[in-house]
């Protein structure tokens, strides 16, 4: 059978991307339209997966994954950078996912996912999306450390005639070169983006174990994107630029 998934979304009640107002419910009747049946809500260092939420999700034929979208900061990464990057956690509970918050060291996420690496599937979220941008090599050490089981093709980009706005093709490479998947999402943050990109997973059986053994396997992944409006995409890239910036600047979120 075919799993269709998106495991990037946002919704009300995250900490840090405040101004979202979508509800879960919307996003499980939206999904039923899409026939996306695999969902993931990611809050910004918050785990918002319940019991209540898989059972409306499970009602309406939908698999719901507990997820989060960990910060992570580029200077204990990569020396003389500032600045924030994201990984996209999956759990096979929300249990395995909370010591995770308390982490922020490369060695911290490497005993960790070695411990419950049958339990857990860590994605790089849009590596190289504006202030969220980190070298080549980074996502290297990640895949070669055991940390990442997959590079992210996120929804956000556009085109017009003779000009593609689209960071993900060194995503696609990089997942090709360093011999992961390549999971696309549409990392919605605003009703318009949801149902335009999602992964197509081949399964036996829709369970979250078998999910992530599959996502594993590159030939086992497709992507299916649709590129945003050209008026979409620019106002939310100069959003999350300046955002970017004056977050560097004050040295603190503020968002």
């Amino acid at each position: 059978m075919k799993a269709i998934a998106d495991l990037h979304i946002h919704t009300e009640g995250d900490p840090e991307d405040f101004f979202v107002k979508i509800k879960p419910s919307w996003v499980f009747s939206q999904a039923n339209k899409h026939g996306i049946n695999v969902l993931s809500f990611t809050h910004h260092d918050h785990i918002p997966y319940s019991r209540e939420l898989a059972k409306e999700a499970k009602d309406k034929g939908i698999l719901l994954i507990p997820g989060l979208e960990k910060t992570l900061y580029k200077e204990n990464f990569i020396e003389g950078k500032r600045g924030k990057f994201h990984l996209l956690c999956y759990g096979t509970s929300a249990k395995v996912l909370q010591p995770l918050l308390d982490m922020q060291t490369e060695d911290e996420l490497v005993r960790y996912k070695q411990k419950h690496k049958d339990k857990l599937f860590f994605c790089f979220a849009h590596p190289y999306l504006h202030y969220y941008r980190v070298p080549s090599k980074l996502l290297k050490r990640f895949v070669d450390s055991g940390i990442i089981d997959a590079i992210e093709y996120h929804g956000f980009y556009s085109h017009i005639p003779f000009l593609v706005l689209n960071d993900n093709k060194k995503a696609k490479q990089n997942a090709k070169d360093f011999g992961v998947s390549l999971l696309c999402n549409s990392d919605t943050h605003w009703k318009y983006m949801f149902g335009r990109s999602k992964s197509h997973v081949e399964v036996d059986k829709l369970s979250v174990v078998e999910l992530f053994s599959k996502m594993r396997i590159p030939s086992s992944v497709e992507i299916f994107s649709k590129p945003h409006p050209l008026i979409y995409y620019v106002g939310g890239a100069i959003l999350v630029y300046l955002a970017g910036v004056l977050e560097v600047i004050l040295g603190r979120s503020l968002r």
